[in-house]
């Protein structure tokens, strides 16, 4: 089955006013009328996307990538080509790329993050320990727009290795962020009952608005369970 990010859609609006793009999962129901035709648009527009890193800000480049990925419909395998060529910086495949931009740090997570989610829907072969080194090295960073992202990354690659880093995030945060939210929805994507038990141990801890995003993401973990842990 392949699915999109798993975050319940309340979770998703709490966290893109974090700075942290996300999308609905596959299978909810959408819920508003902002974004409402994300997937279609995407798919659409997609084979004219790569001229954003020709030409495109850094805002420009970063919600294309996010724009791009579209895992509700059919993936479109060139676009992960693309991306991988990116993340790799292999610019001797595309010599017009504004690579100035695209080797800083919030171009990297974005990208990283998109490769991430093919990876654990099967669409693609990866190597994840340079992901996971970059999202280790990330989560301190000074900037917002990186570390929080970084944090959602750790466990969209699924290392259960991380778990006791991201409960020590959720409780103390990193470099004065509270990242409760970042690091519950990282827990969310583990495939392990551990993970399952360290957010349900959180919410005691917690406050109510970090309670009530914990208990969204957690009556979506079945689901998330079933689609990207095998």
């Amino acid at each position: 089955m392949i699915v999109r990010r798993h975050i319940h859609y309340l979770s998703c609006l709490a966290l893109a006013a974090l700075a942290c793009g996300c999308d609905r999962p596959a299978g909810v129901a959408q819920e508003g009328g902002s974004g409402a035709n994300r997937g279609q648009q995407s798919s659409v527009q997609v084979a004219n996307l790569p001229g954003v890193f020709v030409n495109g800000t850094e805002e420009e480049i970063v919600r294309a990538i996010q724009d791009g990925t579209n895992f509700a419909g059919t993936p479109d395998m060139k676009w992960f080509s693309i991306l991988s060529d990116v993340w790799y910086e292999r610019e001797t495949s595309h010599p017009n790329f504004k690579w100035s931009v695209l080797k800083g740090p919030r171009i990297k997570i974005e990208t990283a993050s998109q490769l991430a989610q093919a990876y654990r829907n099967q669409l693609i072969p990866l190597n994840t320990d340079d992901l996971r080194k970059f999202a280790l090295e990330n989560y301190t960073s000074a900037d917002n727009r990186v570390a929080r992202p970084s944090v959602v990354l750790i466990g969209e690659l699924g290392d259960a290795r991380d778990i006791d880093l991201l409960a020590q995030l959720a409780r103390s945060g990193a470099g004065g962020r509270h990242l409760f939210k970042e690091s519950v929805t990282a827990l969310s994507y583990m495939c392990s009952s551990k993970a399952t038990e360290v957010i349900e141990a959180l919410l005691p801890e917690a406050s109510a608005d970090d309670q009530s995003f914990a208990r969204a993401l957690l009556s979506n973990r079945e689901h998330v369970l079933q689609s990207w842990c095998h």
